[in-house]
């Protein structure tokens, strides 16, 4: 956590408390200097026959202002004939600068799929508990079983 290699001597440091919300860490996927983030921000629902099944409206709402900079998509079941297109919003826009995202079929459980660039990075989210403050799971084309997360950090 601390580098003291440009000098000599006792080091004395003291943390600052972070931000509700936020963790100490690198989540780069590479080297990097560590820094405060925002937590996740994830939502997990069931695709049964093109329908969102559980939960009945796909939505969860960003209670604490933050930014995301990446989405990935995990596999936990999948139908392996179909693939299934969707969309995730934010305040009733796409977060995607391409629009939807397409999931292949035969995606094997356990398969993690980086998702399309964000329309800006990082996405800044406005906290509240108004539906302009919501991220929501769109369906947009597929009528294949699927079970998975999507998980936006």
């Amino acid at each position: 956590m601390f580098n003291n290699s440009g000098s000599t001597g006792a080091v004395a440091a003291t943390l600052a408390n972070a931000a509700a919300f936020k963790w100490w860490g690198n989540n780069t996927g590479s080297s990097a200097v560590p820094t405060y983030a925002y937590l996740p921000k994830s939502i997990s629902f069931t695709i049964n026959n093109g329908t969102a099944a559980s939960p009945a409206l796909p939505s969860l709402n960003v209670l604490n202002t933050g930014q995301i900079s990446t989405c990935i998509w995990t596999t936990t079941t999948s139908d392996a004939s179909a693939s299934f297109v969707f969309n995730i919003l934010f305040n009733g826009s796409s977060i995607f600068s391409g629009g939807a995202q397409t999931i292949a079929a035969g995606n094997s459980p356990g398969t993690i799929t980086t998702l399309g660039a964000l329309s800006s990075v990082p996405l800044t989210l406005t906290g509240g508990t108004t539906s302009a403050s919501r991220f929501t799971f769109n369906i947009t084309t597929g009528a294949a079983d699927w079970t998975g997360v999507v998980q936006c950090n």
